[in-house]
């Protein structure tokens, strides 16, 4: 049936039919007519349509007809009424349209251009006047002065075409790292760098230049260039960078001088003169040249329901604001907008649509998206990110959907920073991380991102092989990633840190798996690895992850994996071989769901943009089970707080608002630079609850007769004083403010800051002070500073010390002093003792507490009507990994509950990270069905362990438990049944596999046990982390392991068959550190620290010997060391280095020594051999191995005595990294 069928012909139907007519001239389908009806019908027939005409047209012509038009767009603007259409035709405009009002649901305005013509919409105005500077191709023109101070957001078009400043490297395109310059690894410093590929130009050519250059994988910084070396390329900045962290050849570009106009078509502008060099034998008065004067074509700030289509927006975009509204912009072209940030497009307001359209050569991000609702439909993003570190899309707010999009040639990443519960479906994303790296096509921003329970699903990811650590995506938590395809990105397919409630479900990853950065500490939550087709799994898996139901792949899986053809073949292995998950493969085919993005016999998907066949796809988002029903877990959005006694109803009680008591506050934590150190754990921000404030809000959409938990993590810790505002001082201080903190510098030897009336409560309520403290870039100290705490005054008692570690480098640190017990009020002075004093930043102190006990305590209460109140404390000094957590079953008929959180507590509470979910019990089936041990804390069977148990081909039982990550054991725990039948003797065979011994996993650990009758008997069979294998050389705590087996065996004339075994526990070497490993007790430091928190040298000594662990990372420089202080001198029976995976020749050539006393301080070496990665000595993933008998040049390494200190040292200049070290000792 027509769409017109419905509407009776009565007296409007003539101007119904004019509508359509006008409709047809601007190529509106037959849809958007239907559409445009309802408009004219919802006006009563009072639709005007307007025509302009740049070059027929009068702007005192009324503009009704098209044989009189207006001539420039604003005149027809000032006159339109809801419903009314502007029609433009061809030719070029300039200027800025101000539409006066709004449009209504069933009447927008619109604006179009006329049967589709060519309407360009230019911020730019003519340049005219040229001469030729001698007779070279240099033009010279008078184009005025900036409309933008120091030239900021100034572009220049030539035929339409954006052409870039005059520069040395990276000419045409920024976005071809070929074209820039090239500083090799070794050659940047915060001072400048020196490039072989800048020499000969002469001295001080480039003075006064602005060199834009990569200080890390991640960022672009800008310097002017104060001095130019022209023998070496060497080139020194005007002032230090914030720090260096070179890992590979980085870029440079340099610019902003009139010297370095030396190619075709670049250009140059100072003062009134702009220059201008062309082609050969161009002339640049037939040139159509423009330079940018303008941001925005269009301006609706404040107006709602206006539609924007089929434009050219050359230089320019839309002015938009918060009440920006239900506006559509469809069918246009946006390029070269937003150089400096000067017309940036941000979208702003709720509802809006954004479709159809073509974005391109930007330098920062094509859109950036808040508040609610805003649809990016089947648009077309490429040459995105000039500056190198936008992404293409900024978004914040909620409920937003991203859908048949096509993304290509971008500088970073399409996102970084998720908005919540959106949708991102059916896109194509290729070509990015072309000049930034250590991020991923979806960012979450180094693992502390919240992904908002955002959805992203049936996209295509290809065409990105980079180098650093790029990925599909990258970090964030809070996501489901389901029925993606991904191949041709690397290094990295997936790399998370931090894996909470990430579901990766039916994805096709061709190349590397999917890595979790994660160790025994960092236990998944909630995250769940199924149905996926992957290379290999080994890195994919981490302690508390479902990873049922993935598939390695091979070529014949698929239909033609060389063409990227990635549907399953008939005979793939893949098929059925999945597990079923309510909401994602419903409706599967045949006994099982297959692995992998598409299921047997189903056709590719329609992804990306298709402007002849446009989609109409629509905001499907539902929560899935097992996924965290706070969106805002991160508190990334302020959440909205209301005082509970101003609430009158129980209507405004039951919403996501916050009921509050006392004043909650939503707080800037600075986690990215202080990390653990800081108020907030996962993202920059959280939410503080001073003792006697609460916050309570109902949850709704539950399930009856559901089990949930309530999971959060707190740190409790006093108020800060700041350093820069001390009561009392004596000191000539100089403040500033550094990455969002405050601090006060210029301490010297003998100053003093003073702090009256500190409150240290009651006896016992703290025992410590912290101290955070940083360091300018480029001053690095030798030794580390002490400050003195003296109470009374500065020449009062000194109750502690905090001691400021030297090697630190433009980010937050702390310093912890223990203190004794103080009551009441008191006068704290902080003195410095150190000459090196003056060197440090000081931010602020706190009063903390090293043991919280309970009535100190946050709490925090699941209630719900007719039901029991679950009540919890929760919170500690420092944030811990994980959560803490309070289960609650809800009633038969509940389907919500309310959360209180209340801190009835001493301290201030920073609450982060707050979850809540249904919660999923692991698989009974995966356990011992008849033999239920008492569960005890950190063992890995009872956690994690699958266990199986069976009977070899001869008749001898095995047992056997798996884990879905490596683990290091530090102690193994057998326990037997004390049967009479089990009296006869045996061989037991104790082994650790790599993988499950049916497919060919190898040993890395095994012990031969006779058994009698005493064998299962008291406490069961204990193997300790120092117990050495049958080979005589490796430790348990040495063997990492998948898979520990215990069997029978048929040997040496013992042939009884029981096994006997009824259950095992297994303790990692972090829970249950060995003994004999002397390291792993003492104190380890290194000659720098390359990261802010992580990479710390005793991680090298944390247990954990796999080599995606944690590991140590020095910063580039000359012979960097790592070394471990033995609490006593012990005979060493061997020296264990474990090395990394990935970068692991940043290990290079080293030596591993012995010393009395500390190197550093005239330690003498006892014992010293020289290693090499690149002869193999310790190898990729793998370790290497120094035994007791091995001698230096002088005698055994298990003859040295007196040894109290180990040192691994680079022989050259380098980046030292470690995942373990061990130094063994003979047990007793």
């Amino acid at each position: 049936m027509s769409p017109f069928g419905y509407l009776a012909f009565n007296a409007n139907m003539t101007r119904v039919l004019c509508m359509l007519s006008v409709l047809a001239a601007m190529g509106w389908q037959h849809a958007g007519a239907a559409n445009a009806v309802e408009r004219v019908k919802g006006q009563n027939g009072k639709a005007t349509t307007y025509y302009v005409d740049a070059v027929r047209g009068n702007d005192s012509y009324a503009g009704t007809t098209i044989a009189k038009p207006k001539a420039t767009i604003s005149a027809a603007a000032e006159l339109v009424q809801p419903g009314d259409v502007v029609l433009v035709r061809g030719g070029t405009y300039r200027e800025t349209v101000r539409v006066p009002r709004s449009g209504t649901s069933d009447a927008p305005i619109r604006f179009g251009a006329y049967r589709n013509e060519k309407v360009i919409l230019s911020g730019c105005d003519p340049v005219t006047g040229w001469a030729r500077l001698g007779n070279g191709d240099i033009w010279k023109a008078n184009a005025g002065t900036s409309v933008w101070e120091n030239g900021r957001g100034e572009t220049l078009f030539v035929g339409g075409l954006l052409r870039f400043t005059a520069r040395e490297k990276g000419e045409y395109d920024p976005l071809d790292l070929s074209r820039w310059g090239v500083i090799e690894k070794g050659d940047l410093t915060t001072e400048g760098f020196t490039a072989k590929d800048l020499t000969g130009h002469g001295d001080d050519f480039f003075n006064g230049a602005k060199v834009h250059f990569h200080v890390n994988d991640w960022t672009i910084e800008t310097r002017r260039i104060a001095d130019y070396e022209s023998k070496t390329g060497k080139v020194t900045f005007d002032r230090p960078t914030n720090g260096v962290s070179q890992k590979q050849r980085f870029g440079y570009i340099i610019d902003s001088s009139i010297k370095l106009i030396d190619a075709p078509r670049e250009w140059f502008h100072r003062g009134e003169q702009l220059y201008y060099r062309t082609a050969a034998g161009e002339d640049a008065r037939d040139l159509d040249i423009e330079i940018r004067r303008r941001a925005y074509a269009f301006d609706v700030r404040d107006r709602s329901h206006v539609v924007i289509e089929k434009f050219t927006f050359r230089g320019v975009s839309v002015h938009t604001n918060d009440e920006s509204n239900s506006n559509t912009y469809r069918g246009n072209r946006f390029y070269g907008y937003d150089k400096d940030n000067v017309g940036r497009f941000r979208l702003g307001g709720s509802d809006n649509l954004f479709r159809d359209n073509e974005v391109s050569q930007t330098w920062g991000s094509a859109l950036t998206i808040g508040h609610s609702r805003n649809r990016i439909i089947n648009n077309y993003f490429h040459d995105i990110g000039y500056t190198a570190t936008a992404r293409v899309l900024a978004m914040s707010g909620d409920s937003h959907l991203v859908s048949h999009n096509t993304v290509s040639k971008f500088a970073r990443s399409f996102l970084d920073g998720y908005p919540d519960r959106s949708e991102f479906a059916y896109n194509v994303f290729k070509d990015g991380g072309r000049l930034s790296w250590d991020t991923g096509v979806f960012d979450g921003d180094a693992g502390r991102g919240n992904g908002g329970g955002c959805i992203v699903h049936h996209n295509v990811f290809s065409h990105s092989q980079r180098k650093g650590i790029y990925a599909a995506f990258y970090a964030g938590t809070d996501l489901v990633i389901h029925h993606n395809i991904v191949y041709g990105v690397g290094p990295n397919t997936v790399r998370h840190g931090y894996p909470n409630f990430l579901k990766y479900y039916h994805n096709t990853f061709i190349g590397p798996p999917p890595v979790l950065d994660t160790d025994v500490s960092d236990r998944a939550v909630q995250m769940s690895i199924n149905n996926n087709l992957m290379l290999a799994t080994e890195d994919c898996f981490s302690l508390g992850v479902d990873c049922r139901g993935n598939h390695v792949y091979n070529a014949g899986d698929f239909v033609n994996l060389a063409q990227n053809d990635f549907r399953l073949s008939a005979s793939s292995s893949a098929i059925d071989c999945g597990v079923v998950l309510p909401g994602i493969n419903d409706g599967y085919r045949g006994d099982a769901p297959d692995a992998g993005a598409l299921e047997a016999g189903e056709s590719m998907w329609k992804v990306g943009h298709d402007f002849r066949h446009p989609p109409e796809p629509k905001y499907e988002w539902r929560s899935l089970p097992g996924t965290n029903i706070f969106a805002n877990g991160q508190f990334g959005t302020p959440p909205e707080m209301i005082p509970s006694e101003s609430v009158t109803s129980k209507s405004d009680s039951n919403s996501e608002k916050w009921l509050v008591k006392g004043t909650p506050t939503y707080f800037n934590g600075n986690a990215w630079n202080h990390f653990n150190i800081g108020l907030a754990r996962y993202g920059n921000h959280t939410v503080r609850l001073r003792p006697g404030d609460s916050m309570r809000r109902t949850f709704g959409d539950l399930k009856p007769n559901t089990t949930y938990t309530v999971a959060a993590n707190v740190k409790l810790t006093d108020h800060r004083m700041e350093c820069s505002d001390p009561d009392a001082k004596q000191a000539s201080l100089a403040s500033g403010e550094h990455r969002g903190v405050k601090y006060a510098q210029g301490v010297r030897r003998g100053d003093w800051l003073r702090f009256d009336n500190v409150d240290f409560g009651p006896a016992e309520k703290y025992n410590q002070m912290e101290l955070v403290f940083s360091r300018p870039p480029g001053q690095k100290a030798t030794q580390p500073t002490k400050i003195e705490i003296r109470v009374g005054d500065q020449k009062g008692t000194t109750i502690g010390e905090f001691v400021a570690q030297a090697n630190v480098h433009d980010s937050w640190y702390s310093s912890i002093a223990d203190i004794p017990p103080l009551v009441g009020k008191q006068t704290v002075c902080l003195v410095a003792v150190s000459e090196n004093a003056s060197s440090l930043r000081l931010a602020n102190i706190r009063l903390r507490s090293s043991e919280i006990p309970a009535e100190g305590q946050l709490t925090i209460a699941a209630r719900q009507h007719g039901g029991k109140e679950a009540t919890r404390r929760i919170g500690s000094a420092d944030w811990i990994p994980g959560y803490e957590s309070l289960s609650f079953t809800t009633g038969h008929h509940a389907t919500s509950f309310e959360l209180l959180i209340e801190n009835n507590g001493w301290y201030d509470a920073y609450l982060d990270r707050l979850a809540i979910f249904e919660s999923t019990p692991r698989d009974p089936s995966t356990r011992e069905k008849w033999y239920r041990a008492a569960p005890v804390d950190g063992d890995l069977v009872a956690s994690d362990g699958e266990v199986r148990r069976g009977v070899n081909a001869n008749g001898y039982e095995w047992w056997q438990v798996s884990f879905p990550q490596v683990v290091t054991p530090g102690r193994i725990e057998l326990f037997g049944r004390d049967s009479k039948r089990l009296d006869q003797p045996r061989l037991i065979r104790v082994s650790l596999w790599e993988r499950d011994p049916g497919i060919q996993g190898k040993v890395h650990w095994s012990q031969l046990r006779k058994t009698d009758g005493t064998f299962w008997r008291r406490d069961g069979v204990v193997i300790n982390g120092g117990d050495i294998s049958d080979d005589a050389a490796t430790r348990l705590a040495s063997a990492p392991t998948r898979v520990i087996r215990v069997e029978c065996i048929g040997q040496k004339g013992l042939g009884e068959k029981s096994l006997g075994l009824t259950h095992a526990r297994v303790f990692s070497a972090t829970d249950r550190p060995p003994a004999s490993n002397v390291a792993q007790a003492g104190i380890a430091s290194q000659s720098s620290d390359h990261y802010v928190v992580t990479g710390k040298a005793d991680q090298a000594i944390d247990g954990d010997i796999f080599p995606t662990a944690r590991f140590t990372t020095t910063q580039l420089s000359k012979s960097p060391w790592w070394q471990v202080e033995l609490k006593e001198s012990v005979p060493i029976d061997q020296i264990r280095i474990f090395n990394r995976n990935s970068a692991a020749d940043r290990i290079s050539t080293f030596r591993v020594s012995v010393f009395d006393t500390d190197p550093d301080q005239g330690g003498k070496e006892l014992w010293g051999r020289e290693y090499s990665y690149q002869r193999g000595d310790i190898p990729s993933a793998g370790s290497l191995m120094i035994l007791g008998r091995h001698s230096d040049s002088h005698c055994r390494l298990d003859s040295v005595r007196g040894g109290t200190f180990v040192r691994v040292q680079e022989s050259g200049t380098g980046m030292l990294s470690l995942v373990e070290v061990q130094v063994w000792t003979t047990p007793h």
